[in-house]
């Protein structure tokens, strides 16, 4: 079948779309998204260019000469200004195809170089974003705030050494109560010792150790500390008779000297209240510990006056903060802190300690007078077991000149439930 020059001319548009799209399934081909669609696309757009005139004509004028391509494809013979013309055109399209082509090669590149700075845009966004953290001695990783990889802090080794050597808060997002204990101790153990036994035990989210320069008495080989517990009031019974074992078994032992200090938790609680409360018990209070506490410089006795007034008084004399009960903790901790108790080991004593205080704080309205050891069992409605401590206690010192250390030696209590 011949066809005019006419048709041969029409189609050469024709011929730079068609290498166009096979251009550009190579380029598809070439990133590896290949598959037998695109194969046979590209076969179906050869063919066609194959069996179009104008890319006939423009093979067999440059292979064969201009009078083959009349004899096989034209029906009216060319002229000189025809074929001149035909090739002129056909030169300049594929000359813009061969840009075309270059172009998308360099696109092509552009994009690839695009797609890895991109990359390398992600990877540093995502360093820059990610964050060291340390909570209680833990240490993790996030990325924006939000842990990568969840589970990962389950698995997650955890460094009880390292833990026990920072201070400790209460978990924010933990509502419960908590209560914190500070021990003042002599021992046979230095700092790094104790730190490691409290650590074999696990106890690394509750204990923080430091030296104490105000116990006096210490004695060649022995060492001055005082252990701060926290832990939520629940498990107060279980981690204070764990600490205690532990300064116990390595010698542990009190004197006048030492004091037990208690901070009890004012987030959840109405501190007003509280505080005027604790004061109103100071008669118990004083009546079950050793006389000798009474005489502490670093335990003064408060006088009645409310939390703002302490405050206050705080504010301009730091000193002030030394009364039996502390109500200048509120500023720096959040906590009241109750400073009366003489030095000891005895898990028994501390948690009836906290025990007896916690049944004031929690009591419903405002005290407006003072409680006696006689009136407090069943003023705060409290059980037999720790009514029976109270009585104890009040009975051992009343009259008898009783220091911390001959205190220590009666290991006669429970703890009451």
């Amino acid at each position: 079948m011949k066809f005019t020059l006419k048709e041969a001319k029409a189609d050469v548009s024709v011929i730079v779309d068609i290498y166009n799209k096979i251009d550009k399934l190579k380029s598809t081909k070439a990133l590896g998204e290949e598959n037998k669609f695109v194969r046979a696309e590209i076969r179906e757009l050869r063919d066609k260019l194959n069996n179009s005139v104008a890319f006939k004509v423009y093979r067999l004028v440059l292979e064969k000469g201009p009078a083959k391509v009349q004899t096989e494809i034209l029906k009216e013979p060319p002229t000189k200004e025809d074929k001149a013309e035909l090739l002129s055109r056909l030169r300049e399209e594929l000359k813009k195809h061969k840009q075309y082509k270059t172009k998308l090669i360099k696109n092509k590149k552009l994009s690839e170089k695009a797609a890895l700075r991109a990359e390398q845009f992600k990877n540093q966004a995502k360093q820059t974003r990610q964050k060291e953290n340390i909570f209680s001695g833990i240490r993790y990783l996030t990325t924006g705030g939000v842990f990568t990889k969840p589970k990962s802090i389950i698995n997650m080794e955890i460094n009880h050494l390292e833990r026990i050597k920072e201070q400790k808060t209460p978990h924010p997002k933990v509502k419960l109560n908590y209560v914190g204990t500070e021990l003042e101790f002599i021992c046979k153990a230095n700092k790094e010792d104790l730190q490691k036994l409290f650590a074999q035990q696990k106890l690394g989210s509750n204990v923080y150790v430091k030296t104490d320069g105000s116990i006096r008495g210490v004695t060649l080989g022995e060492y001055a500390h005082e252990v701060n517990v926290l832990c939520k009031e629940e498990d107060m019974k279980s981690v204070i008779t764990k600490v205690c074992n532990i300064i116990k078994s390595v010698g542990g032992r009190v004197n006048d000297s030492c004091g037990m200090h208690m901070h009890f938790d004012m987030r959840n609680r109405d501190s007003i209240k509280a505080f005027n409360n604790m004061l109103r018990i100071l008669p118990t209070l004083t009546a079950i510990i050793p006389n000798t506490r009474l005489d502490s410089e670093y335990c003064v006795m408060n006088k009645m006056e409310s939390l703002s007034e302490f405050v206050e008084k705080y504010h301009n004399n730091n000193n002030y903060r030394r009364q039996a009960i502390n109500g200048a903790a509120i500023r720096e901790h959040n906590t009241i802190e109750v400073r009366l108790h003489s030095g000891t080991l005895n898990p028994a004593k501390i948690v009836n300690w906290f025990n007896i205080i916690k049944a004031a704080i929690e009591y419903k309205d405002i005290i407006e007078h003072d409680i006696s050891v006689e009136k407090y069992a069943a003023f705060f409605e409290v059980n037999s077991a720790l009514a029976s401590y109270i009585f104890t206690r009040a009975q051992k010192f009343k009259g008898n000149k009783i220091d911390s250390v001959n205190d220590e030696l009666d290991n006669n209590y429970e703890i009451a439930i």
